[in-house]
């Protein structure tokens, strides 16, 4: 039988071309998220930027629907394909850190795990995300939390340039002096405007921080509540603070409220900051200093063979005790009675904003930058034929959050959604320009699956287009 992607194997040398059948494929197609599995037409694993080029150019000629794969991680399926291309960048995972520049240069298939690795070997650290198996692209493009958020803004604050290959195949560079328009794009929706190869972010002097799994019973909870409300008023931006209900963690049977604490700085300065939440007695602590690079090893790597779901809301300070409650009384009885409570929960994410708000909604393509706090819902489930009711489910307890812990306002954060969003909501105000640039860098929407952004047509106004 003929191999109808011949002519696309023989351009592509440094890297390799997989269709079904050949050794590799099926593994290729894996993905964090068992239900985010699709079954492509084939894969490209490039070796090269030119080879991006090549890859998109083949597909766009031959009427192929592509997506691009960095570490795999979205459990909405924004990086599988079915019946189509996929471009899996994990090949090109080469970091390069300048320490006269103070900036680190990273491939678009780098997981975070070898761009902290490469920075603490000169004592540096750059603001990635807090669980270093994922990967560096779909983070950076969609905004971008980790720990040192809260010192020195979001990953996307911090990209000095990238390099993109766009829906026509060229290959450039973005920054603040060039390809501006594009360099805004991409900061909070750029995987709706090319294939970004290569990042090129800021780095800091970093040493050990303290941090570590903090574990309470469910009664706790009101006290819980009371420390985060104080420390959204007293952190000095050394500190981030997660917590929220799980159906289970690994180690630990049964229900309970899984706290993150984290403080750049030493072991003395983290116990005494939250001495306040150790007071109140946990049934366990892990918290302990520890270099940074594993700092983003300590939330629990799962990565057994499961299906996920993610989803996202946000909420405003202060909490209530009543307002938790709910969303322990929604989650809990639906995992419970399903026995999916292992590595399913809400988090209540509280990385102080103030450097987020001190960069206008409008300076980047990333809208939401107001002052209040991201929640995550995360789903961990075995049979397929539950996808349905999860997917419910975790739409129900998102809309409560929002409506609830946010009294109906708006804000998102993009990467959390594990569903597809309406661009209005996605992206805010900054639609009608995204729009605009859309149709000058991807007017036939080639790389549309991730919260896509449809062109403007010509002579279409802002109001008409959105």
């Amino acid at each position: 039988m003929a191999d109808r992607h011949e002519s696309l194997r023989q351009q592509i040398k440094a890297g390799v071309v997989l269709s079904p059948g050949d050794d590799g494929f099926q593994q290729s197609l894996m993905r964090w998220s068992y239900s985010a599995i699709k079954p492509a037409a084939v894969v490209v694993q490039p070796g090269t930027v030119d080879e991006v080029s090549t890859a998109v150019k083949y597909a766009t000629a031959n009427n192929i629907s592509l997506v691009v794969m960095g570490g795999g991680h979205s459990t909405s399926g924004a990086s599988s394909s079915d019946g189509g291309m996929v471009i899996d960048l994990r090949r090109m995972n080469a970091v390069k850190v300048d320490t006269a520049a103070k900036t680190v240069t990273f491939g678009g298939g780098c997981k975070w795990k070898e761009v902290d690795e490469a920075c603490a070997e000169h004592g540096l650290a750059t603001v990635g995300g807090t669980v270093n198996h994922t990967g560096v692209g779909g983070l950076a493009l969609g905004g971008g939390y980790g720990w040192l958020t809260s010192k020195y803004g979001l990953t996307i604050d911090n990209l000095v340039s990238v390099e993109v290959v766009l829906a026509d195949g060229r290959i450039v560079k973005a920054s603040g002096s060039e390809n501006q328009d594009l360099f805004w794009a991409v900061r909070g929706a750029g995987q709706n405007f090319g294939a970004v190869t290569s990042f090129t972010s800021k780095v800091y002097p970093q040493g050990d921080v303290w941090t570590g799994l903090v574990l309470f019973a469910l009664d706790k909870m009101p006290e819980v509540v009371a420390f985060a409300n104080w420390f959204h008023e007293h952190n000095t931006g050394d500190e981030s603070f997660f917590f929220g209900p799980f159906g289970e963690v690994p180690g630990v049977p049964g229900p309970v409220l899984f706290c993150m604490v984290f403080k750049d700085g030493t072991q003395a300065e983290g116990e005494a900051f939250f001495k306040p939440l150790l007071d109140i007695g946990p049934v366990a602590s892990m918290a302990r200093s520890m270099p940074y690079r594993e700092a983003n090893s300590q939330l629990p790597n799962r990565d057994e063979k499961k299906r996920r779901l993610q989803g996202g809301a946000n909420f405003v300070m202060p909490l209530t005790v009543e307002f938790v409650d709910s969303v322990v009384s929604e989650l809990l009885p639906f995992v419970t009675e399903r026995s999916i409570g292992s590595g399913s929960g809400v988090m209540f994410e509280l990385f102080p904003n103030k450097k987020i708000r001190e960069v206008a909604g409008d300076a980047t393509a990333f809208p939401s930058r107001g002052n209040f706090y991201n929640a995550a819902t995360i789903f961990t489930w075995d049979d397929a034929a539950m996808d349905g009711e999860v997917r419910q489910f975790n739409r129900r307890i998102i809309g409560m959050i929002r409506e609830k812990g946010f009294q109906g306002g708006g804000g998102q954060y993009n990467n959390y959604d594990g569903e597809y969003l309406d661009p209005k909501r996605a992206f805010g105000s900054n639609l009608s320009r995204l729009q605009e640039l859309k149709r000058k860098f991807d007017p036939e929407n080639v790389f549309s699956k991730w919260h896509s952004v449809w062109p403007r047509a010509a002579g279409v106004s802002g109001e008409e287009a959105a």
